[in-house]
């Protein structure tokens, strides 16, 4: 029959009029002048009011606070869209329409009631939400969402005082899940946080590796060039130095070279360094030397402790000076590479201010062979002086 009144507009008004126990919408007189209509847009038309209806008991989440009439309307409405569909007679889907939108709006009036009566499980549900406890915390979410549906139907039964007894045991479900969800939140939002900054410094992190092994490579490299250097002065003559001696002054006897070498143990202090022979060159390992964090200058307390090494240098001729660093093979990157900054300090010093300029200064850095760990101070110190300046001077 409905498919052969959706020809026939005027008809279907008057079928309307008669059969809908509520007012028919205007859309429906204008059918009469129409043409022809689709039964989609036929649809559209009927169910517009009812769709309506149930978008507002929706927005009162009447399908929680009000599930029974809720339910009651949804099935009508379904019932009148599977009628409209088989094309039955408008009077029972207009029947179902109706008792739909009776069912909705009884919904909406009962979840208006159950917001005030449950208002703190309401409330409490609301902050649960909104700390996402249906992601972070779904099975506390689910019993709570249990309980406050057991407590809307007791609302619905008409025992609003066992209702609202119910409701502090809902809101403390609610409670839960909010704190479990923030907690979680907090736990995955920091694991981010961490995952992000690793990949954040993983390209830093690389650049180092990448730079220590330069300067590895570097320091191996000198160290190659030093050993060359040695074989090469074995097998010549050695030349006398042009800063301190001429080429007519004799070469410093063993027995001077001895008497030097026990002057320089009385006249430097525990405190400012040792003095030792090894393979017959002199070493002199100074403690007392004071650097800056800021800009790698160093300063020598007591001051007579860098007189007491020019002596020694005039006293022990020498063609080469190897200035390294000791107690820092185990350190970081950032302590070796200070090393290496502080033993060219040391070089430039000897160049510049004492005029070396006839010796061949070699400055290291970091000793290979170095491996007490230095413990750097606040102010770029060693905690305990592990980093030791020697100067080897090659006869």
């Amino acid at each position: 029959m409905l498919n052969a009144i959706t020809k026939k507009p005027l008809l279907l008004a008057a079928l309307m009029c008669a059969s809908f126990p509520f007012r028919v919408s205007a859309q429906l007189y204008a059918l009469k002048d129409a043409p022809p209509q689709n039964p989609s847009h036929l649809k559209t038309i009927l169910f517009e009011r009812v769709d309506s209806t149930m978008t507002i008991a929706q927005e009162e989440h009447a399908h929680l606070l009000s599930p029974m009439a809720f339910e009651a309307g949804l099935r009508k409405y379904r019932e009148a869209a599977r009628r409209f569909d088989r094309g039955d007679n408008l009077a029972a889907i207009n029947a179902d329409l109706h008792a739909a939108i009776l069912g909705f709006q009884h919904a909406s009036k009962t979840a208006l009631l159950a917001k005030v009566a449950l208002a703190s499980a309401w409330q409490a549900r609301a902050e649960a939400q909104s700390a996402e406890a249906q992601s972070y915390a779904t099975s506390t979410w689910l019993k709570a969402e249990e309980a406050l549906a057991r407590a809307a139907r007791t609302l619905e039964d008409g025992d609003l005082n066992h209702a609202r007894k119910k409701a502090p045991a809902v809101e403390k479900h609610y409670r839960q899940a909010e704190r479990e969800a923030r907690q979680r939140h907090s736990q995955s939002a920091e694991a981010n946080g961490h995952s992000a900054l690793i990949q954040k410094q993983r390209p830093d992190l690389a650049a180092l590796r990448h730079s220590a092994q330069d300067t590895n490579e570097r320091i191996g490299a000198l160290q190659r060039k030093m050993a060359t250097l040695e074989e090469a002065l074995a097998n010549v003559n050695p030349t006398p130095a042009t800063n301190s001696h001429t080429s007519t002054e004799p070469r410093t006897s063993s027995l001077e070279t001895r008497e030097s070498f026990e002057y320089s143990r009385r006249t430097v202090t525990q405190q400012e360094g040792t003095t030792a022979k090894q393979e017959g060159d002199l070493v002199l390992r100074l403690y007392g030397l004071k650097f800056s964090a800021r800009d790698g200058r160093f300063s020598v307390q007591p001051a007579a402790l860098f007189n007491e090494v020019r002596e020694k240098i005039a006293s022990f001729p020498a063609n080469t000076i190897t200035i390294t660093a000791h107690g820092c093979a185990s350190s970081s990157f950032e302590a070796r590479n200070r090393s290496r900054e502080r033993t060219e300090a040391v070089k430039q010093y000897l160049r510049e201010k004492w005029g070396l300029y006839g010796y061949t200064i070699i400055a290291l850095g970091c000793s290979e062979g170095s491996t007490s760990p230095a413990h750097e101070a606040g102010d770029g110190q060693s905690e305990q002086e592990h980093i030791d300046i020697v100067l080897q001077f090659k006869r």
